[in-house]
């Protein structure tokens, strides 16, 4: 139960991150991945410093959750293409167009304060022990492999919800872009898996 409890906290956080820009464009399946892998860092990073007045002192992420996140970051670069991308669609309109125009250094900035904003308003205190537990599950994973994870859990939650997730009380809608593959379904799919070593 433990485990299912921190794997549900840390896909909420996913599918909030992704959520908090959607529009009538569309996540595909490698954008979500990449996006996921981008932000994993940030989000981190963000419920490091915000769980850290209700999490043990001698816990997982105060004692190896900057190691952690600094091996995340190290996806970022290969990530980031597919992911600006992916920003830029969903961002659509003006802001899209203006967005586009920025350097990738301040568009970088922009996402990652994006998503430490968000972790600072989207996660409740209740939820600091499940999300370490489930960053501690998946440590030994490559960024590839957790984000990955994250989004085949997101989609199957999308689709089981009505395309609806819940969190912080507040029901988002996920911006994905559903999968037609005949004999095969759509939210088993992960992008660019990695071995584990």
């Amino acid at each position: 139960m433990t485990v299912l409890r921190a794997m549900l906290a840390l896909v909420a956080l996913g599918s909030a991150t992704a959520a908090q820009a959607a529009s009538d464009s569309c996540m595909t399946p490698a954008e979500l991945n990449a996006t996921l892998v981008y932000a994993l860092p940030s989000v981190i990073d963000a419920t490091a410093q915000f769980c850290r007045p209700v999490l043990a002192r001698d816990g997982y992420l105060a004692s190896q959750g900057a190691g952690l996140s600094a091996r995340y970051r190290m996806g970022q670069a290969g990530a980031w293409p597919v992911a600006r991308a992916a920003v830029l669609k969903i961002a659509g309109g003006g802001l899209g167009k203006f967005a586009a125009l920025l350097p990738d250094g301040t568009l970088q900035d922009m996402a990652s304060g994006y998503v430490q904003q968000f972790v600072v308003q989207g996660v409740h205190p209740g939820d600091c022990a499940d999300i370490e537990s489930a960053l501690a599950l998946m440590a030994p994973l490559p960024p590839e492999n957790t984000a990955g994870l994250i989004a085949l859990v997101v989609r199957r939650v999308e689709s089981t919800n009505s395309g609806k997730a819940v969190v912080a009380g507040k029901k988002l809608r996920l911006p994905l872009c559903p999968i037609a593959m005949p004999g095969i379904d759509s939210t088993d799919i992960t992008t660019n898996p990695q071995p584990v070593h």
